[in-house]
């Protein structure tokens, strides 16, 4: 299992491999674990896609629909949360984020800090905002909301290659 701590003082968040239940959060911190199970799963996948939305039912609603197209999905609801997973060992083939979220990190700022960190991810940028003021240029794509799912998930099988050999990660 992995254990994400999101409080660490340090530039990237620890990162470590732990037994369930032999771990306590410390009020204020903020914890993500991938049990073995998860982990299983998300190997098993055609492409893991990393989904960062403060708004709980857009997220609900395209983690739901990936993850019955047989992509594996991790959800975040902030940028501070993705930041710690991007900065992690844990695969990551799309990054599919929200520009405005409440946290220290905006969407914009993350996907800086995605094509830092992971320079060949594919990188999906969502806003109310018209694409050109919102800094899309970072982006491989952007879909306006409110966006159809449909459309988002044509783009996102189209991006991860998931339609000609699904056994290949790009």
């Amino acid at each position: 299992m992995f254990l994400i701590d999101f409080s660490s003082p340090e530039p990237r968040p620890k990162l470590s491999r732990f037994q369930p239940g032999h771990w306590t959060a410390n009020e204020g911190e903020t914890l993500v674990a991938l049990d073995v199970a998860q982990e299983a799963e998300l190997e098993r996948q055609k492409a893991t896609v990393l989904v960062v939305e403060d708004e709980v039912l857009i997220r609900l609603m395209v983690a739901d629909a990936l993850r019955a197209q047989g992509i594996g999905v991790i959800e975040a609801s902030n940028g501070d949360e993705a930041q710690a997973v991007l900065a992690s060992s844990i695969p990551i083939d799309l990054l599919l984020t929200d520009i405005r979220m409440p946290s220290k990190m905006d969407g914009l700022t993350l996907a800086r800090f995605a094509r830092a960190a992971r320079p060949k991810l594919k990188l999906i940028i969502a806003s109310s905002e018209p694409a050109d003021s919102c800094g899309s240029e970072v982006a491989d794509a952007f879909f306006h909301k409110p966006y159809t799912v449909s459309a988002l998930l044509r783009s996102i099988k189209n991006m991860l290659k998931v339609w000609d050999d699904e056994s290949k990660r790009p």
